[in-house]
């Protein structure tokens, strides 16, 4: 029996370990950002999501394997900020956008 409830017991304690970077969200983002990405973790075609700051306001770019490079950057609010690549946007330009400063927070 006590073999049983210590190998029971390692299973649980692997199992809590082995949780993956893909699974792994930083702490504090917001509902619509959640969803965004849980959303996009999805996609056979999704690759990352960065973030860095522009104009003091931080903003987040998801990559794709698409050719037409990482489409629109949101803020906080998901709401569309400026175009990060070769996408169809109003907004192209990212005044005051640093594109050497992305921190990955979710990579596959």
């Amino acid at each position: 029996m006590k073999k049983m409830t210590l190998l029971a017991a390692i299973v649980l304690a692997l199992m809590a370990c082995n949780k993956s970077k893909d699974d792994a969200l930083p702490k504090g983002l917001t509902p619509c950002l959640e969803s965004k990405i849980k959303d996009f973790k999805k996609d056979n075609y999704s690759v990352s999501v960065l973030t860095t700051f522009n104009n003091g306001e931080r903003v987040y770019k998801f990559r794709t394997k698409e050719m037409c490079g990482t489409g629109d950057i949101v803020n906080e609010n998901c709401e569309v900020v400026c175009c990060g690549g070769k996408c169809i946007s109003p907004r192209t330009n990212c005044p005051g956008l640093d594109l050497s400063e992305w921190e990955v927070i979710w990579e596959k």
